[in-house]
């Protein structure tokens, strides 16, 4: 069975034994399943102490901001959406490389998982601190499941006193959920860079392992060993193989040196390209060498780790990013309606409220057909 298969199994099994062992604590509405805390609340207290001050002009920066990325966002929706182009999706995890059909995105699920926790877990924490910077009683906090798979979480905060709020309390409250992700984009970012940094200090492309097709020009001379050299051009990776092959034409002779030796062979026809020479290898990949430290050729497992450690760079990035900018989007319950909303209210009074309704509704149809009408548009 396939290893992201069983870590996704045993994933499910420790989220369904746990609910088991909390269940007199739990609240089920329907298949949603909530867990609520209180523990931790007194951190947030001992962190925003003394710090209100400058957490409140921080947090009227969160606002200007917001208010930019929210006109962003509603510019590049109307934008594509006009020229029939997908700007925003959904994002589901997946298992074992099944892809999902239409404009769904889909994302290995331990990847997700790990980076929905962190999405979660920075917006949530923001929200709370600047609740408590306003004074208002935070009663608990949560997670929400569908069965057992997460889906979001929230700060419950003491309603009275939070809808008691001045407007522009309240905007910091609500921009301060997507600034939580900015700010864990920003540290992946940071961390992919010196991650990069360190990797290129270390090792180097050195070579090109590779498949030799049957039939082929390389059969023949049975090429073998790690592409070093090709008529003494040096190959350190792929490109530096599409490079040369870009020159040749097809019966050319040339020399190829591996760490098994030289190899004289003569070039066939591309298959796809008549003009281009044609050596017969296949499923073609870098060999990487230790600058530092250490001598030889980096083992596949260590090449195999980076590639994890930056894909999960990447979704994390990805997915703080997009929640970001979608949930300041101005329509309600995304936390940019809620901002807009105090905005409506300051210019219009009661009306405001009104208008937020019809923006929302507005936004939401243009998201729906710019997710999901698009793509099939485009089908037919």
């Amino acid at each position: 069975m396939d290893l992201e298969i069983i870590a996704t199994l045993i994933f499910f099994l420790a989220i369904g034994i746990y609910l088991v062992k909390k269940r007199k604590e739990l609240e089920f509405h329907y298949g949603i399943i909530i867990k609520r805390w209180k523990k931790g609340i007194e951190k947030i207290d001992k962190f925003v102490k003394g710090k209100k001050k400058i957490l409140r002009k921080v947090g009227n920066i969160f606002v200007a901001i917001g208010i930019l990325i929210s006109f962003c966002g509603i510019y590049f929706l109307i934008r594509y959406t006009l020229q029939l182009k997908q700007v925003f999706g959904l994002a589901l995890p997946s298992v074992a490389g099944v892809k999902y059909p239409g404009p769904v995105i889909s994302i290995p699920f331990l990847y997700w998982i790990i980076a929905i926790f962190t999405v979660i877990a920075s917006h949530e924490t923001m929200h709370a601190i600047f609740t408590r910077v306003e004074k208002v009683k935070l009663k608990n906090y949560g997670i929400i499941f569908i069965l057992l798979f997460p889906i979001g979480a929230f700060v419950d905060p003491e309603k009275r006193a939070f809808e008691k709020l001045k407007g522009i309390k309240k905007m910091r409250i609500y921009a301060a959920g997507s600034f939580g992700n900015f700010l864990v984009f920003a540290i992946v970012l940071l961390l992919a860079l010196l991650s990069t940094k360190i990797a290129d200090s270390l090792i180097e492309s050195a070579g090109l392992k590779f498949e030799v097709l049957p039939n082929s020009p390389a059969e023949k001379v049975r090429l073998e060993g790690i592409i070093l050299k090709i008529n003494n051009q040096t190959i350190k990776n792929i490109q530096d193989l599409i490079d040369f092959l870009n020159k040749t034409k097809p019966g050319e002779n040339i020399t190829i040196l591996t760490t098994k030796g030289e190899f004289l062979l003569t070039l066939a026809q591309h298959p796809e390209e008549k003009n281009r020479g044609f050596i017969g290898i296949n499923n073609t990949r870098e060999v990487y060498a230790f600058k530092k430290i250490f001598t030889g050729y980096v083992p596949d497992s260590l090449i195999n780790l980076l590639a994890v450690w930056y894909s999960l760079l990447f979704w994390l990035s990805i997915l703080n990013l997009g929640v970001a900018v979608a949930n300041l989007l101005p329509a309600k319950p995304l936390d940019g309606g809620y901002l807009f909303e105090e905005i409506f209210k300051y210019f219009f009074g009661k009306s405001g409220g009104k208008m937020a309704n019809v923006l929302s509704a507005v936004i939401f149809f243009l998201l729906f057909f710019n997710i999901f009408a698009v793509n099939l548009i485009k089908t037919i």
